[in-house]
C-alpha cells in the first residue's frame, strides 16, 4: 500500500514540474481572458497556474490516495448517470458538485430558466446564465432527483450554482454575480443596484421537502 501511494505522489510531482517548466517562459498577462461569467472560480490549484487537465489529475490522485490510506478497496464502478430534469444546451450541469451521505447536489451555473425557489417550472430559457442546482438522493441503492433549486430572486447572469455545499439537511448555493444591494440576512433582493456583488442561499430539508431558509449578502 505504501509503495502504491508513493507511486501516485511521484506521478503528481512529475506533472507539477512538467507543467511549471513548460510555462516558465510564457507571459500570462497578455492572454485573452474569457468572460468572467463563464470561467471557473479560482480555487487553490488554479491559483498555482495549473491547467484544467492537471488539476483534474491532482484531484483524482488525492482522492485515490485518501481512499487507499483509509483501507477502502480501489475497485470503483459507476452507480448512476445524473442529468438535470430540464437539460438544456450550455447549462453547464456539473459545474459544481457536493455530497453528504446519501445526498448529492449538482450546480448548473448557466441554466437559464426564470423559475424561483424550489421545484419551479424550469421549462423556460428567459433568464440566461441565472443558474440552478439539483438535489439527488439515494434510496435502497437507487438515485433520484429530489429537488430543483433556484434563487428566490432569480436574475439573468447571476450564476446561481457556481458553488454548492451540503451537510446533512442543509445546502448552501453561491451566486457570485447576483446584483442586489441588500445587506445581511433576508434583505430585499429585488433590485439590481449593485452589479456582481454576489449572494448565497441556504436551503433546508424537512421530512424530505426542501425550502429556502435564508438569503445571505
Amino acid at each position: 500500500m505504501r509503495s502504491f501511494l508513493r507511486s501516485i505522489l511521484t506521478f503528481v510531482l512529475f506533472l507539477i514540474v512538467a507543467n511549471w517548466s513548460s510555462g516558465s517562459g510564457e507571459s500570462r498577462s497578455s492572454e485573452a481572458q474569457p468572460s468572467p461569467r463563464r470561467q471557473a472560480a479560482p480555487g487553490s490549484l488554479r491559483r498555482l497556474g495549473l491547467d484544467d487537465s492537471l488539476r483534474e489529475a491532482l484531484t483524482v490522485a488525492h482522492l485515490v490516495a485518501g481512499r487507499a490510506s483509509e483501507g477502502v478497496p480501489l475497485n470503483p464502478s459507476q452507480e448512476a448517470y445524473l442529468k438535470a430534469s430540464n437539460t438544456g444546451m450550455d447549462d453547464s450541469f456539473g459545474w459544481s458538485i457536493a455530497i453528504s451521505g446519501e445526498t448529492v447536489v449538482v450546480g448548473a451555473v448557466n441554466e437559464a430558466s426564470n423559475a424561483t425557489g424550489v421545484n419551479g417550472d424550469g421549462g423556460s430559457n428567459s433568464a440566461a446564465f441565472s443558474g440552478a442546482a439539483y438535489v439527488f438522493v439515494r434510496t435502497a441503492g437507487v438515485w433520484s432527483q429530489q429537488a430543483y433549486l433556484k434563487a428566490s430572486n432569480t436574475g439573468a447572469g447571476d450564476s446561481f450554482g457556481h458553488s454548492v455545499a451540503v451537510s446533512g439537511d442543509t445546502i448552501v448555493v453561491g451566486a457570485p454575480y447576483e446584483d442586489s444591494s441588500a445587506t445581511g440576512v433576508n434583505g430585499n433582493g429585488a433590485n439590481n443596484a449593485s452589479p456582481d456583488s454576489g449572494a448565497a442561499y441556504v436551503f433546508v430539508r424537512t421530512a424530505g421537502v426542501w425550502s429556502q431558509q435564508a438569503y445571505l449578502k
